[in-house]
């Protein structure tokens, strides 16, 4: 809920404060990478709750074991992770990668809901936080975060919370979503 508050709180400087356009732009990639953190929160939610989360028997105790050692010349380094064989099964996490492919392959936002192939942009377009994974001057937040990117988290989060999912699926509090 503190992401969602946050989110109207940036449309509202997007759309009523004049500012550089610098500023505009990383106000708009905010509005995305919050508004997508929505969205996994919620695909997370319901992935679980609909008893398709990831499980596991097993528990990591260390990772810090490794040998290194040279064959013919060559170094060369062995890692080791070692694991616990719980009694039951527990919920692991999942890569929101994962979760947009189950909440889709599984219809969990609802048989209904129209735009289910929108979602793996915006995780694409998430991922781009990383101002040092730029490999050339085209994949900077300059041209990554428009206009067509603002308004497709919008689309995309309206519609979730639109979806049958919610009891209430005309919330007043979320028009400022509509595109």
């Amino acid at each position: 809920s503190y992401s969602l508050q946050y989110i109207e709180f940036l449309y509202r400087v997007i759309n009523d404060i004049k500012m550089s356009s610098v500023i505009h732009k990383q106000n708009m990639k905010s509005f995305l990478i919050h508004g997508t953190a929505v969205i996994e929160a919620i695909a997370n939610f319901v992935v679980i709750s609909q008893g398709y989360g990831k499980t596991t028997i097993w528990k990591s105790l260390t990772k810090n074991h490794s040998v290194e050692y040279t064959l013919n010349s060559v170094s060369y380094k062995n890692e080791v992770e070692i694991f616990e064989k719980l009694e039951s099964k527990v919920l692991t996490s999942m890569t929101f990668d994962t979760l947009i492919k189950k909440v889709e392959s599984k219809k969990l936002f609802g048989s209904s809901f129209p735009i289910y192939s929108k979602i793996k942009p915006l995780r694409q377009l998430r991922n781009k936080i990383h101002i040092h994974d730029s490999e050339n001057s085209g994949y900077t937040d300059w041209y990554n975060f428009n206009r067509k990117e603002y308004e497709l988290i919008r689309e995309v989060l309206f519609e979730i919370l639109r979806s049958d999912l919610f009891n209430n699926n005309e919330f007043e509090g979320f028009k400022f979503l509509n595109v």
